[in-house]
């Protein structure tokens, strides 16, 4: 889908001719995964308790972001389309609070990463 809408590159996921699988696609995965986990371990890190931590910490941020991402995105369709009749609450209130609230959180997770993954190490804070 993001190959025909022109935001990646379509080689990668271009189909095995025999097994109809993305086989371009999940080489370079393989390889991103062998570069990360092989960055980690050349860092002395412990790739199971670091790495993991690490990468789930990366994730709940990612979400947050996102989820602050799509109420600024309500409030924005609101902003651009001047419907006569706005519902206060559902289009407005709600939408500026939920993104106080994950923009105050993403803030708290990225100040107190250390804390989220459980490691004080500074190459995973």
């Amino acid at each position: 889908m993001l190959a025909e809408d022109g935001l990646v590159p379509s080689a990668p996921g271009a189909e095995h001719p025999r097994h109809h699988s993305p086989h371009r696609a999940g080489l370079a995965q393989s390889a991103l995964t062998a570069m990360v986990v092989g960055s980690f371990a050349v860092a002395g890190l412990d790739p199971y308790a670091d790495l993991t931590t690490s990468m789930l910490g990366l994730g709940t941020l990612g979400i947050v972001v996102l989820q602050a991402v799509a109420a600024a995105a309500v409030l924005g369709l609101r902003l651009r389309h001047r419907l006569p009749k706005a519902h206060l609450w559902r289009e407005i209130v709600a939408p500026v609070l939920g993104l106080a609230g994950l923009v105050a959180s993403a803030w708290l997770v990225t100040g107190n990463f250390a804390m989220l993954t459980g490691s004080p190490d500074p190459l995973i804070a």
